[in-house]
């Protein structure tokens, strides 16, 4: 291998701390979806969400402002924890505060703007990196976070039964 070679490839060394964030964050959202389901079940469904929304937005807040890679590694690995715990915890509050005969239509609700994310996200990244800076995009996704627990707060569980009572009924 040539010097020129190596000069070739000297890209790849700043790129191996955001290769690193990534994989945290994914390795995140792996402890995050099976313990999720554990703690909804013995603390409530909607508290583990508004904590969990409250960590993803502390960590989108704080993600494009880390001095260190020890700091973006902690960062990354919360944001990829609380993105699990979110969509497991609002799968489970449709499960048991939606009527049944209402939750095919509400669950295609939820799956739209999850689909929509998912085209017109990268787009909205990219302007907001390129016009914003690269906190633009971890500060909308900090105001996303902010507003879903915002609106989860805001909604009261239906009166017909306690979440213990549906939780319950879900599970057995």
């Amino acid at each position: 291998m040539s010097s020129r070679d190596l000069l070739d490839l000297i890209w790849i060394v700043p790129a191996l701390p955001l290769l690193g964030a990534v994989v945290l964050l994914l390795f995140g959202k792996r402890i995050g979806e099976p313990v999720a389901g554990w703690i909804g079940d013995r603390r409530g469904y909607r508290p583990v969400l508004l904590v969990a929304l409250a960590a993803g937005a502390v960590a989108s807040l704080l993600m494009p402002f880390m001095p260190h890679l020890v700091g973006l590694a902690a960062a990354s690995l919360l944001l990829g924890a609380a993105v699990a715990i979110v969509g497991a915890m609002v799968f489970s509050l449709l499960a048991t505060e939606v009527p049944p005969e209402r939750r095919s239509a509400t669950l295609n609700l939820v799956y739209l703007p999850l689909y929509l994310a998912g085209v017109v996200g990268p787009a909205t990244g990219s302007a907001l990196a390129t016009t914003v800076g690269l906190a633009g995009p971890y500060l909308a996704g900090c105001a996303v976070f902010v507003l879903g627990a915002v609106v989860i707060a805001r909604h009261h569980a239906p009166a017909t039964a306690t979440d213990r009572e549906a939780r319950a009924a879900v599970l057995n």
